[in-house]
């Protein structure tokens, strides 16, 4: 997988996973951005598994972040942290920069996955469901389902577009994906995956 492609790829994941360790917005991208700017200076020839490195890396960095935080919150003299806490704006600015993110890669993998080779793909590399679970959901073996999500990350590193899709469709995807990640409930989006293979 080309560099660009991976960090696009890892980006959203990493992110959700710092959010939900630091719950601070500017915090987990600070974090998820030191990450990946280390993971383009090293020898990554190394690293069987980048998907597990920088998952891993990205929670050693937040919970050696909310230590030291913690520390120096117990400090003996008071301290004003209006200053480090990110505007309205700032905030607004992140979540509108993260939502043109997502909205563009999600329309990038309709162009580029038919229904099921995104559903596997969705479901097992963003929201890491084992294969078993993968399997049941769309009635294949599992094989077929491993078959189905390393095909679907050849075709997302393939600059060649397969489909033609309406705003509307990716639209509709995108919300049913956005509501999952942000809410953790996967019933409503696996429900429309499925209807979308059919």
């Amino acid at each position: 997988m080309e560099l660009t492609q991976s960090i696009n790829t890892y980006r959203p994941l990493l992110f959700k996973i710092a959010f939900e360790i630091l719950d601070n917005l500017k915090d987990a991208e600070d974090i998820v951005q030191e990450t990946l700017i280390k993971w383009t200076s090293m020898d990554r020839t190394k690293v069987a598994n980048p998907k597990a490195y920088l998952v891993r890396a990205v929670t050693n960095a937040c919970l050696n972040f909310k230590k030291q935080w913690r520390h120096r919150m117990e400090c003996p003299w008071s301290m004003d942290i209006s200053e480090f806490l990110p505007s309205t704006k700032e905030v607004e600015e992140f979540k509108t920069d993260i939502d043109h993110q997502l909205r563009s890669a999600y329309k990038t993998m309709v162009k580029k996955l038919n229904p099921l080779e995104r559903g596997t793909y969705l479901l097992r590399e963003v929201f890491n469901l084992d294969y078993p679970e993968i399997s049941e959901i769309f009635e294949k073996k599992k094989d077929h389902c491993r078959q189905l999500v390393s095909r679907a990350k050849q075709r997302l590193e393939d600059q060649k577009e397969r489909f033609n899709v309406e705003t509307q469709q990716v639209k509709k995807g995108y919300e049913h994906f956005l509501k999952a990640s942000r809410e953790g409930n996967l019933d409503d989006f696996i429900n429309f995956l499925k209807e979308d293979t059919k």
